[in-house]
């Protein structure tokens, strides 16, 4: 209502965005007023106009591309000069896989005609399960807490009394609990994640990543945590909430209740309160980032606090100062930190923010070496073991030897929430803005900020100095758009419409070297998490993952790690930014592997609901005028049955084909027990005119192939019909008529007596003439189909006339001969492994088959597969009659590993 006039409604765009102002008109983020405007009225397009009128007039973040620049003059051109934003669907493309894991919806690419728009779809993107993944997986890059081995130790966690008890009697019953331990260490790497993902989705303001006073908690660290949260059946081990710890104790608190003979396991009882109001202080007391940078008694949380400064204000301590080398200065042993001008240089700011971890000692626990819980310092310093005298008096919470806790020389005086304390101090400060923008700068480009270089002389210079400058004030720009109401969303859709995310050419040379050293460009290599993410979205293959029986998973894309470019969080800490030989390797695989199971799983499915093979069906071959697949009700030699195939043609040579497709042998290792054969009398061709041609199944003009053994499939005899064991029969017709012809065939069949099952037959009718220059509907279609795949799987826009659809479809036709080779016997696709594929037989089965076809194991942690019954189900997906199951398998191959595949 207060948006009442133009000048209002301008002001309120460019301070808060056009997005977030769409947003709230549809009633979304949390608008007060509820819908105003349901999206997609006639009334919302006519607001979403004059919003994307004023967006362009003055948008969020403005670059500068060169325009009346002049770009041969280095004084006036900016690093921006001369470049070229993708389409703005490219980007909704790339940002969407990102933040959901799969491609734009086509109700999503709709939406998007403007950067409004695109701003609108990419913040209805930063919620649900898939966008805190994303989230979760950008934290663990900067944070690194799933390196970390153990954020909870099962042996020293005497102040959780509910846990501790856990672990005691699991002691005192000799049983060790290992999936429930580590467990619930996953959660806890995870919890970090899960905070900051909290913060963005919910659109609270950025600085409660520091300043929460909660963790995020799944059921499981919930229940042995004792906290706040209340979650109900349905929520799962994936569901993290807002909750604050209320089971834990000083050790004061509690008694034994039960001794355990050896002394070590001893089940406790609480006789006093536990801590009421438990210091969470966001991601600064989350378990397992004190856990990832771990204090010691010469340490003394340095680490803990160089970290914060790194992460959370962006200030990089050992490389603030260079490090002192002289020997007199090395050789001060009056307390250095304190005194010397060679290390108080840094440790005047290092220190006092440690001094904030003051609660927080080596067990990551808050004063949890205390038995009183009065302070967390190391028994060293209260007990020298030179037995001289302590610093140490009663009441203290941190060394006397250093530095007093502060920030930028702000004191410290709170003794129990230091770290909240710290918290609120950092957020305060301008440079936490830069830092949040920093933080969140590899995720979104896919690349590291270029360091400022500090040596003139260096090959190079310049052009670092250039890139690096070109980075803090696009950082900077974030940094202003997060300023505003610290809207998080609002920085990242800010980031993703930056020419840094959707820079696509360059005309000018100018900044060329600078551009290399910024590895600025809109190409990304997929990280493991995105591939297989983009692999499932657009085949539905969830490559070698395995689901357990008891209903758990293993990603094989986490195994691989960092084989495939990834980090281990531990050893591992920086992700690859270009292909490795090791990666193209297991790349290769990983296409070689996926891609016929991704076929096989298209020609599963009704036309309509295909996502990738849905203007082709099994039998669109390039030259095919007509098939049929027939069965033939034959059930002993000599039991003659006419199968017939009619068809419109144009006078010109045409090819008959008949495909003997399920032949069937017992063999015992010298001849077949028994066997399925085909027998063909006659075919007869009708033209419209009525004139008739028959050829006997002796015919020399009928073709037929040779089998693996040298030998031919079909083999006439003296009595004019010809009998065929496998393979097929080709004859060449001029066809001199234009209209419909019928084609007529004489055929019976031997039935397997044990085996059983008729004979079945592809008749095909195919145009006589070179594939590669036919004009054919079908192969207009398969070109089609292969422009829609660079499309789909590649982003980009190839027409059925260039040169790289050519190429692949000639790929595609050469697949075919092979295809043709390979499955001369039995028409099926052998080499198409369907295990590799870990949830196929959940999504193409019923429940009742599949329960036929596997069962759980005794330990309910693997199925065992029933293969007699599997074996005959798993061919209905393999037969390939055509062969061109195979020749897309090759085509999908090519896509998957193409740079435009592995890269977005």
């Amino acid at each position: 209502s207060a948006l009442n006039n133009f000048g209002a409604l301008s002001t309120y765009v460019e301070k808060k965005g056009s997005d977030l102002l769409l947003a709230k008109i549809a009633g979304e983020q949390g608008h007060a007023g509820g819908v105003q405007l349901a999206s997609g009225s006639e009334g919302y397009q006519a607001i979403q106009k004059v919003i994307n009128e004023i967006s362009q007039l003055g948008n969020t973040t403005s670059y500068s591309f060169g325009g009346s620049e002049n770009i041969n003059s280095p004084r006036q051109a900016s690093f921006f000069t001369g470049v070229t934003l993708e389409p703005m669907q490219a980007t909704l493309r790339r940002a969407s896989l990102m933040l959901q894991g799969r491609i734009p919806t086509d109700a999503e690419k709709a939406s998007v005609f403007s950067d409004a728009t695109l701003r609108v779809a990419l913040r209805r993107m930063m919620s649900g399960p898939a966008f805190r993944q994303f989230v979760v997986t950008s934290v663990n890059d900067r944070l690194l807490t799933k390196g970390t081995e153990r954020p909870i130790n099962e042996s020293n966690t005497n102040n959780f009394l509910k846990l501790h008890n856990k672990w005691a009697r699991d002691q005192l019953d000799n049983i060790y609990d290992y999936t429930f331990w580590e467990s619930l260490r996953s959660a806890l790497r995870r919890s970090s994640g899960e905070l900051v993902a909290y913060v963005i989705e919910n659109g609270l303001p950025y600085s409660e990543i520091l300043t929460a006073e909660y963790m995020m908690m799944n059921p499981s660290l919930n229940n042995w945590l004792e906290g706040t949260a209340t979650f109900t059946d349905e929520d799962s081990s994936d569901t993290y909430k807002p909750s604050v710890i209320q089971g834990y104790y000083f050790l004061s608190a509690l008694e034994n209740k039960e001794d355990d003979p050896a002394g070590f396991n001893d089940i406790y009882a609480a006789i006093a309160p536990p801590v009421m109001d438990y210091p969470h202080a966001g991601l600064l007391s989350d378990v397992a980032f004190l856990s990832r940078y771990p204090t010691t008694a010469t340490n003394r949380n340095r680490a803990r606090a160089r970290w914060t400064l790194f992460h959370f204000l962006g200030i990089d301590v050992e490389k603030s100062s260079q490090r002192p080398t002289d020997e007199a200065a090395l050789g001060d042993k009056n307390n250095p930190t304190m005194n010397n001008p060679s290390c108080t240089v840094c440790h005047a700011l290092l220190d006092p923010v440690a001094g904030a971890f003051q609660n927080w000692g080596d067990n990551n626990l808050y004063r949890g070496t205390s038995f009183f819980g009065t302070d967390a310092l190391d028994h060293y310093y209260k007990n020298p073991q030179d037995g001289s005298d302590s610093f140490f008096q009663d009441g203290d919470l941190w060394y006397r030897d250093m530095r007093a806790p502060a920030l930028f020389g702000t004191p410290i005086t709170e003794r129990e929430n230091t770290l909240q304390a710290l918290a609120e101090l950092i957020v305060a400060e301008p440079l936490f803005l830069n830092a949040s923008a920093s933080f969140w700068w590899a995720p979104i480009f896919g690349k590291p900020l270029v360091n400022k270089p500090t040596v003139e002389a260096d090959n190079g210079y310049s052009d670092k100095l250039a890139a690096y400058r070109s980075q803090q004030e696009a950082i900077q720009q974030f940094s202003d758009v997060l300023a505003i109401e610290l809207d998080a969303k609002s920085m990242l859709i800010d980031m993703f419409l930056s020419p840094w995310f959707g820079g696509e050419t360059v005309e000018s040379s100018i900044f060329e070297r600078a551009h290399f050293e910024a590895k600025f460009g809109s190409e990304q290599l997929l990280t493991p998490e995105q591939l297989s993410n983009k692999t499932n979205s657009l085949t539905g293959v969830s490559w070698r993952n395995k689901v357990t029986a008891s209903g758990d998973g293993s990603n094989f894309y986490d195994k691989l790690g960092v084989l495939l470019g990834g980090i281990d969080s531990e050893v591992v800490t920086k992700r690859a930014t270009g292909l490795t030989p090791a990666m193209s390797s297991i790349l290769m695989t990983h296409a070689t592997e996926s891609a016929c199971v991704a076929v096989a799983r298209q020609f599963a499915k009704t036309d309509s609901s295909r996502s990738l093979l849905s203007l082709v069906q099994e039998s669109t071959l390039p030259l095919s005028i007509k098939s049929e697949l027939v069965t033939l009700p034959s059930e002993h030699f000599g039991d003659w049955r006419i199968s017939s195939l009619a068809s419109d043609l144009a006078p010109g040579s045409k090819t008959l084909s008949l495909a003997f497709v399920n032949p069937y042998c017992d063999f015992d290792g010298q001849t077949c027990a028994e066997q399925r054969l085909l027998y063909i009398d006659s075919l007869t061709i009708t033209a419209p005119s009525g004139k008739k041609r028959t050829f006997r199944g002796d015919d020399s003009k009928l073709v037929s192939g040779i089998n693996d053994w040298g030998g031919l499939n079909c083999t006439s005899t003296d009595e004019g019909y010809a009998t065929c064991v496998s393979g097929s029969l080709s004859i060449d017709l001029d066809i001199n008529e234009k209209g419909l012809h019928s084609i007529d065939v004489k055929m019976s069949a031997q039935i397997p007596p044990t085996k059983g099952g008729f004979a079945e037959v592809l008749m095909s009718l195919d145009e006589n003439e070179n594939a590669i220059l036919a004009r054919t509907e079908n192969s207009v279609k398969i070109k089609n189909q292969i422009s829609g795949l660079f499309e789909k799987m590649h982003g980009s826009s190839r027409s059925t006339s260039s040169e790289e659809v050519s190429q692949v479809y000639e790929i595609f036709l050469a697949s075919l001969i092979s295809a043709s080779e390979k499955t001369s016997l039995d028409w099926r696709f052998e080499n198409c492994d369907l295990s590799i594929d870990g949830l196929f037989i959940d999504d193409h089965l019923e429940p009742d088959v599949i329960e036929t076809v596997r069962t759980r194991a005794p330990n309910n942690q693997y199925f065992l597969t029933n293969w007699e019954a599997w074996g005959p189900i798993r061919e209905t997906f393999i037969q390939d009659p055509f062969g061109t199951k195979y020749a897309w398998t090759v085509v999908m191959i090519y896509m998957m590993t193409h740079y435009d595949y592995l890269h977005e």
